[in-house]
């Protein structure tokens, strides 16, 4: 399995981790910073008002009712993770695919928390074969 090919993907599946994380935490924290009133640009407001109706419509449903600061600080927090862990795995630490594997864990226990399967799932289920995936062809250098 740990060909050129596997390689090469296991590589743009660390850096694809980093430039996701990244995102999520540029976003994430110009949505946060927004609903918290530290910032005001129209292209966030759509988003928190979907953001917002989400939370209420599912606040009945949901094992741990998130506020809109709160689970715009989980996402952040999500990206800071898979930030982190990608910076790990494509050092070839063995606690960047942990890391990984722990950003994976949280997206899942969102989907537990509102009892529900959406279209997104998908990227779990991708992300969670790519984590796999570094962790065979990306192992940890001998000290």
């Amino acid at each position: 399995m740990d060909n050129g090919f596997t390689r090469a993907l296991a590589l743009l599946a660390c850096i694809g981790f980093l430039a996701f994380g990244i995102i999520r935490i540029g976003v994430g924290g110009g949505l946060l910073a927004q609903s918290m009133g530290m910032i005001q640009y129209s292209e966030f407001a759509s988003a928190i008002a979907d953001t917002s109706e989400f939370l209420a419509m599912s606040s009945e449903r949901s094992l741990f009712a998130f506020n809109v600061q709160g689970y715009l600080a989980y996402i952040v927090a999500m990206g800071v993770v898979v930030t982190i862990g990608a910076i790990g795995a494509l050092r070839r630490k063995s606690w960047g695919v942990k890391l990984i594997a722990l950003y994976l864990a949280m997206h899942a226990a969102l989907f537990a928390n509102y009892l529900t399967i959406n279209p997104k799932i998908w990227y779990l289920v991708a992300g969670i074969v790519l984590c796999a995936l570094i962790a065979a062809v990306r192992k940890p250098k001998p000290a």
